[in-house]
């Protein structure tokens, strides 16, 4: 395959990966549509193990704001 100089993509894989872009544009719009929640559609999208994630560790950086927040983090 011959090399290419970096950023340079064929038409096919900026086709691609614009048509990968799209898709995971309009998979919330739909599920929205749907009734879905944003944490419903943030499962779907990337898992509930990431989800989960995140959510402890935006109480974890919120702890000294809640009374109650420092309990989940430790």
């Amino acid at each position: 395959m011959p090399q290419q100089s970096f950023g340079t993509r064929t038409p096919a894989e900026k086709s691609e990966a614009r048509g990968l872009h799209l898709r995971f544009a309009l998979q919330p719009l739909d599920g929205s549509i749907g009734g879905a929640s944003y944490r419903e559609i943030a499962e779907a999208l990337i898992g509930e193990p990431r989800v989960q994630a995140d959510f402890i560790a935006i109480i974890c950086v919120t702890a000294s704001a809640a009374p109650f927040g420092a309990a989940v983090c430790s």
